[in-house]
C-alpha cells in the first residue's frame, strides 16, 4: 500500500505558522520613580472623608466647584489645616510627619456654620468645632515639626488656632463676599450644618503660599493616626471581662408587705 502524501500546505498557512513562532516582543521597562520633592513650605492637612467613610464628598466638592466656577477662583481639595507651611527638607517634613501621626489618636472635625474671613486664604470657609482634638492635634503637629520655642505661650497658640475648612480661595469685596455666604447657608446650611467627619489620617502638602492659583500644590506624603489602644483582653492576653449580673426586679410595695 503506498504512503499517503502530505497535504501540501497552502501559502496563508505557512505564513500563519511563521507568524506564530515570532515570539512577542519583551515589555518595555517600567518609567523611573519620581524624584522625591526638594525644599519648600510644607503643610499638615486633614482631609475629611465623607459620611460613608469614602474619600470623596460630593456635596463639599459640588458647593467648591459652583463656587470656583462662578467667581473663577483657585482650585483646590476640602482639607482642614493642622499646620500651616513651613519651610523644610522632605525628607525632615517626612519624618516629623511620621511622628506627629504616631503619637495623634483619630479625631473628629464638626462643622459648626458658614463664615467669611477678609484675607485670600479665608475667603469663605466652614467653621469647624473647636474641640480639644483637633486642638491638640495642632500642638503636636507644631511639636513635632519643631515649631514651638522655649519661651512659646500654649495657652496663646490654642486660643489663636482656628480650625477651618475653605471652600473658596479668591480677591472679593466686602459685598460679594456676604453674598457668596448667604448663597452657601440658603443652598447648603442645612445640609452642611452639624456635619462630622472622623479623620484617622493626615496628608502632607507642598504648599507655596506665594502661588495663589494653587497649580503648584502638591501632596507628597499621607499616613494613618495611631490606633485606639485595645483593652488586653481583646488582644488575647487576657480573658474577657465577665457579663454584668442582671439587676433584681423591683418589687410592689403590696408584695413586700405580705411578706
Amino acid at each position: 500500500m503506498a504512503p499517503k502524501k502530505e497535504k501540501k500546505k497552502s501559502v496563508v498557512e505557512e505564513e500563519e505558522e511563521e507568524e506564530e513562532e515570532v515570539p512577542p516582543p519583551p515589555p518595555p521597562p517600567p518609567p523611573p520613580p519620581p524624584p522625591p520633592p526638594g525644599p519648600g513650605f510644607y503643610s499638615v492637612w486633614a482631609e475629611p472623608p465623607d459620611v460613608l467613610g469614602m474619600t470623596y464628598d460630593p456635596t463639599l466638592h459640588l458647593i467648591m466647584a459652583q463656587l470656583r466656577e462662578q467667581h473663577e477662583a483657585a482650585p483646590f481639595l476640602p482639607h482642614v489645616t493642622i499646620m500651616g507651611s513651613h519651610w523644610s527638607e522632605f525628607e525632615v517634613a517626612e519624618s516629623n510627619l511620621k511622628a506627629l501621626c504616631a503619637s495623634t489618636l483619630p479625631f473628629t472635625l464638626k462643622v459648626n456654620r458658614v463664615e467669611s474671613g477678609e484675607t485670600y486664604f479665608q475667603c469663605v470657609y466652614l467653621l469647624m468645632d473647636k474641640s480639644d482634638e483637633v486642638v491638640n492635634a495642632h500642638v503636636q503637629a507644631l511639636t513635632c515639626f519643631n515649631q514651638l520655642k522655649e519661651d512659646s505661650n500654649l495657652e496663646e497658640i490654642r486660643e489663636k488656632y482656628m480650625p477651618h475648612m475653605s471652600l473658596m480661595y479668591c480677591h472679593m469685596t466686602d459685598e460679594e463676599l456676604d453674598l457668596a455666604k448667604a448663597k452657601v447657608e440658603a443652598e447648603h446650611g442645612k445640609e452642611l450644618l452639624g456635619r462630622e467627619y472622623f479623620i484617622t489620617q493626615l496628608s502632607l502638602w507642598l504648599t507655596d503660599v506665594n502661588d495663589e492659583s494653587c497649580l503648584s500644590w502638591k501632596k507628597v506624603a499621607e499616613l494613618p493616626l495611631k490606633e485606639f489602644e485595645k483593652p488586653k483582653w481583646a488582644q488575647g492576653q487576657e480573658k474577657p471581662p465577665p457579663p454584668p449580673e442582671p439587676e433584681p426586679e423591683p418589687q410592689d410595695e403590696g408584695e413586700e408587705e405580705e411578706k
